[in-house]
């Protein structure tokens, strides 16, 4: 099984590491399958949501939705997705990637406008193939001052599934329009809700170990993930509303390494930013697909299992992170 890295990727992202510069702006609990209790419910999970949904206003593909983006921001481009805009949350700015140009940062009116070209990005060999990857804007601070963006290239083409991809992460200070590199390589990267901490996961490594920013302290620290070193692969599925918990999905199997020929499965953590502790609440479940839908208000997340490439029932499934119960969600039509 393999994937070739998108032209246009959600921002859930994702995303890759080498090199770290931060640009400054117990126990584990697992619950085993036999303690799984249906619980009869009304349950319309969500679509899974990525960086740009969650800072963003809904993603819809409607001309008249993206004229309405673009309007009274002079200059901008025409993308081909709508996915390759992201506003800021005073609604002052736009950011977005004008394919095999440039990502163009503009202030509403006009009166402030900075590209960054992808020759500038990738490179000034005039034989350097612009039209195989891309720029991307990824997040907006609360404060609409800082945005991060990616620079990603095609095409890697692995024999294995990815949950992330080769990139480099920087950010760009609008107030001057200058820019930094923040990593670069493959790893995993997000942003917690309140902007305060930041995480990469370097992939197709073991042990797997989250690393931890804290802006705002400029500290760092590093967990290792309390799984089988058969995980090469990790990402942060969904923070906490209130930026303090995180939950990481590990995937290990044959469809996730080279090497590897035991069948797919997956872990799930939650990570304590305070108390730097983990607790999983899945461990190396079976299963062709995992995908985390839902944190809500009240501490419970909300995942499935199954589906994917072969025909296996997906199943929905609710962990109570107040009384650690882990339980199967019937769905009613």
């Amino acid at each position: 099984m393999s994937i070739r890295n998108p032209i246009i990727v959600f921002i859930t992202l994702i995303v890759s590491a080498c090199t770290s510069t931060i640009i400054t702006p117990d126990e584990i609990s697992a619950i085993p399958t036999q303690t799984f209790i249906p619980v009869e419910t009304k349950l319309t999970p969500p679509t899974p949501t990525s960086l740009v949904e969650t800072d963003t206003t809904a993603l819809v593909s409607t001309e008249k939705t993206l004229n309405e983006l673009l309007s009274g921001f002079p200059g901008a481009c025409q993308p081909m997705y709508i996915t390759m805009i992201l506003k800021s949350p005073d609604e002052k700015w736009l950011a977005e990637d004008c394919t095999y140009d440039s990502l163009k940062v503009i202030q509403s009116g006009g009166s402030i406008s900075w590209a960054i070209t992808y020759k500038e990005i990738f490179g000034k060999s005039p034989n350097f193939p612009y039209n195989q990857g891309g720029i991307q804007p990824l997040h907006w601070t609360k404060d609409s001052q800082y945005l991060y963006f990616s620079a990603y290239t095609c095409c890697w083409d692995p024999p294995f599934l990815l949950l992330s991809s080769p990139k480099t992460i920087y950010i760009l200070d609008v107030r001057n329009g200058e820019y930094g590199t923040v990593r670069d390589g493959f790893f995993n990267f997000s942003i917690s809700p309140t902007d305060r901490r930041i995480t990469f996961i370097e992939e197709l490594q073991s042990p797997l170990k989250v690393e931890i920013q804290d802006v705002k302290l400029g500290s760092t620290n590093l967990i290792e993930l309390e799984i089988s070193r058969n995980y090469k692969q990790a990402a942060v599925e969904l923070w906490s509303v209130d930026g303090l918990q995180f939950v990481i999905k590990a995937a290990a199997g044959e469809h996730y390494y080279q090497d590897i020929i035991d069948p797919d499965q997956f872990s799930l953590i939650v990570i304590d930013v305070e108390n730097l502790t983990q607790k999983i609440i899945l461990r190396d479940y079976l299963t062709t697909e995992l995908n985390v839908l839902e944190w809500t208000d009240d501490d419970v997340l909300i995942f499935q299992t199954g589906g994917g490439f072969i025909s296996e029932p997906v199943r929905t499934w609710q962990y109570n992170l107040i009384t650690n119960i882990l339980s199967e969600a019937v769905t009613t039509p």
